[in-house]
């Protein structure tokens, strides 16, 4: 049987459901003007794939037809400290976060 794994990094993007993610809920709060709440230090890193790239990789994954797993990301991991900094950025508003002790369970 043939087969195709596609393994997405955290996806993001325009219509993104207000905290479907970290990027949109940060976003969400940053627009409300309320700070949004950070788990543990936010020193965590993970990688972002925006979602116009997760769409392009599902398409090649169509074409090409092969067997194999694939990582869907950037290569390059960011911190969910940096992550809400580039969104305030973004956004023009100042990085004001409310930290919050870390989720039981959370991966580091």
């Amino acid at each position: 049987m043939r087969y195709t794994i596609l393994r997405l990094a955290n996806v993001y993007g325009p219509r993104q459901r207000a905290g479907a993610g970290v990027v949109s809920a940060f976003a969400d709060a940053v627009l409300r003007g309320e700070p949004p709440v950070i788990h543990g230090d936010g020193l965590a890193e993970r990688e972002y794939v925006h979602v116009s790239d997760a769409v392009a990789a599902h398409v090649l994954a169509l074409r090409m037809c092969g067997d194999g797993v694939f990582n869907i990301g950037t290569g390059t991991a960011r911190t969910v400290r940096e992550v809400f900094e580039a969104v305030a950025r973004a956004a023009g508003a100042p990085a004001r976060r409310r930290p919050v002790a870390s989720r039981t369970g959370a991966a580091p």
